[in-house]
């Protein structure tokens, strides 16, 4: 699970708990201490899934962390790279820029274009 699976759940689970507890209350046919009773067995087991949760994203985020800046180095590597292969095909482009400029005035200046 990725953290922001793992934290939407989280919230969604929090706020389902709170409607569901708001709605027990509301429509409960039942006495006020059976309501605080089950308020408190469902309270229980939210936490107790909240616990598991919060265990489970604190045990994955060491690897999410990782996983994430071994992209971000291979991302950037990979950037370098494209980056060393624009610059040499540049820099070889120029070149035979040069030596064809250098050609063609050494052409012009052998031609009668050119008075000493």
């Amino acid at each position: 699970m990725d953290n922001k699976s793992g934290l939407s759940f989280m919230c969604g689970m929090l706020c389902g708990a709170t409607v569901g507890a708001v709605l027990a209350l509301l429509f409960a046919p039942q006495s006020g201490e059976e309501t605080r009773a089950q308020l408190k067995e469902t309270g229980e087991k939210f936490y107790k899934d909240a616990e598991v949760k919060v265990k489970e994203f604190a045990e994955n985020a060491p690897k999410a962390i990782n996983d994430a800046v071994e992209q971000g180095k291979k991302a950037i590597n990979d950037a370098v790279e494209q980056g060393k292969k624009v610059i040499e095909d540049s820099k070889k482009n120029i070149e035979d820029g040069i030596s064809k400029t250098r050609e063609r005035f050494a052409e012009f200046k052998k031609s009668d274009n050119v008075k000493n």
